[in-house]
């Protein structure tokens, strides 16, 4: 018994960890947001005081300038999301070389059971799309297609912080299942 209290307190110390460490890099990646699109603007700003008045008065320049400001912001939110989808695709390699190393039968198992659910949905829905028509076909053929090329695993994580945000009475199962519905007919 102490061992497995032991075990459960290593797991508690662990996830406080890893919401801490999350928080951390969330902070400073807000902040060097915050710094490199504020160096860029004063950039942006010390360039524009050196040139002359006509340039402003020209809409193409100005429109040119105007577009150079807005890109400086956006930049560092896409870098962030190109690591975040660096980490996610490392995240997803080492699980599936660790489900492989531990029991790779299940991998067997889930290409036997999860293939001919997926080819099913996809031949029943294949069929209603092309022989039946119905109003908001066009949406409802949109939001399928969106869910299916979204793996479930992409959105495990945030639904559990959903999840974990929501109240415990009768209404947290609601908002788990609208978050779920809501990411998946958004794609």
């Amino acid at each position: 018994m102490s061992h497995l209290w032991l075990l459960i307190g290593l797991e508690f110390g662990i996830a406080i960890i890893s919401d801490l460490l999350g928080r951390g890099i969330a902070y400073i990646d807000s902040m060097l947001g915050d710094r490199f699109s504020h160096a860029s603007s004063v950039r942006l700003m010390q360039h524009a005081a050196k040139l002359d008045l006509e340039h402003f008065e020209d809409s193409t320049f100005y429109d040119k300038l105007e577009r150079a400001r807005q890109q400086t912001v956006g930049r560092m939110t896409l870098m962030s999301q190109v690591f975040s989808q660096g980490q996610d695709i490392l995240t997803m390699i080492f699980l599936a070389g660790g489900l492989i190393a531990f029991n790779p039968w299940l991998i067997v198992l889930l290409l036997v059971t999860l293939l001919p659910a997926f080819w099913c949905v996809c031949l029943m829905c294949g069929y209603a799309f092309a022989r039946k028509n119905f109003y908001g076909k066009e949406i409802l053929f949109a939001s399928i297609l969106g869910t299916l090329m979204i793996p479930p695993q992409v959105i495990m994580i945030p639904l559990y912080r959903c999840g974990a945000h929501c109240a415990v009475d009768g209404d947290a199962i609601w908002h788990i299942s609208r978050a779920a519905i809501y990411r998946g007919a958004s794609g």
